[in-house]
């Protein structure tokens, strides 16, 4: 069973790059492979009420290693998603990744938007590979960040 399964202001402020320090990282061993969990510390400023909208990208790999995890092609490719949905979305501060999901199967990030249609629009311009992102968007509302908390608050303790 995989690890989902059990378990700022109004005004859009400018965003710093994103460093190692900014993430904690859990990992989990089960029967069907390592699951990792990447949580990020939001910056005290960061309105849940602003950003109330949640997007859920899922990545399912279409290359395993022998553990379930993406083989290391499957990894390049996803990382230079990762960076170029960064660039197109964080940098025009519409949107922030919060948290990533590394599971047997698929990757699943996690990001926070003032607006769905704002967030597709600047996702459809990210620049593309010769084959299409294997990903699914999933939407939800929630202006409270219940989500985001439910796994935060174990890591990073109560805000």
């Amino acid at each position: 069973m995989s690890l989902l399964k059990m378990l700022f202001p109004l005004s859009r402020p400018s965003w710093t790059p994103v460093s190692k320090e900014d993430w904690l990282l859990s990992k989990r061993h089960s029967n069907e492979g390592i699951s990792l969990l990447r949580v990020r510390r939001l910056p005290p400023e960061f309105s849940f009420r602003a950003f109330g909208h949640r997007l859920s990208v899922t990545w399912n790999y279409q290359q395993r290693a022998c553990d379930g995890a993406p083989a290391e092609d499957e990894m390049e490719f996803m990382r230079r998603f990762e960076e170029r949905v960064a660039a197109g979305v964080e940098g025009h501060a519409a949107a922030l990744l919060a948290l990533v999901f590394t599971e047997p199967g698929f990757r699943q990030f996690e990001y926070y938007c003032p607006s769905k249609p704002g967030f597709l629009k600047l996702l459809n311009r990210v620049p593309q590979e010769d084959l299409p992102y294997p990903i699914t968007i999933a939407h939800e509302k929630d202006p409270n960040g219940i989500f985001y908390h439910s796994y935060a608050e174990a890591l990073l303790g109560a805000p």
